[in-house]
């Protein structure tokens, strides 16, 4: 993934993730408003969808974009800087580009990974996508052995969208 993807960055408050819960699923309290976690089950056993969105003002930290919006990022830069990350993490093997796709309307970019904790293997995907609020980092994962997302998760998957801020 070479040729940059350019978006631009215009709006510093977030607009509100949606995510239809298979059933038995609950949400999990995070520590800020623009993350959550969607689980089948406490702890890290079942499947689960994670989302966090990188705001402008942490990206403008992070990576030295500018402190106020609008400002552009690079999709495709970001990322190969966490596809390269994740090959080089102790806890993950098998670390595979997919396709992109659309997530909440919105271009995404991925891999997947089994990732192994505490000797439990999950499959995950991950993909990174970017809005005018920001850069989304949405993960999903299978259920502890599992070598590829349920359809319960890749239904959650599929109904990710957004409500515009304020609404």
């Amino acid at each position: 993934m070479s040729t940059p993807m350019i978006v631009s960055i215009t709006q510093n408050e977030y607009d509100h993730v949606n995510l239809n819960l298979p059933e038995g699923w609950s949400i999990v309290q995070t520590s800020t408003p623009d993350s959550f976690l969607a689980t089948a089950s406490e702890g890290e056993s079942g499947g689960a969808i994670r989302i966090n969105r990188w705001s402008p003002q942490s990206l403008s930290f992070v990576y030295n974009y500018p402190d106020e919006v609008p400002f552009d990022i690079d999709l495709a830069a970001h990322y190969r800087e966490s596809i390269s990350s994740a090959e080089q993490h102790k806890e993950t093997a098998e670390v595979t580009e997919l396709s992109p796709r659309t997530i909440g309307g919105v271009h995404a970019l991925g891999f997947s990974l089994m990732w192994t904790r505490a000797d439990d293997p999950h499959y995950a995907q991950a993909w990174i996508l970017a809005r005018h609020d920001g850069i989304w980092d949405v993960s999903a994962r299978s259920a502890t052995g599992g070598d590829s997302l349920s359809p319960e998760v890749l239904a959650a998957l599929d109904s990710i969208s957004w409500t515009p801020a304020g609404s």
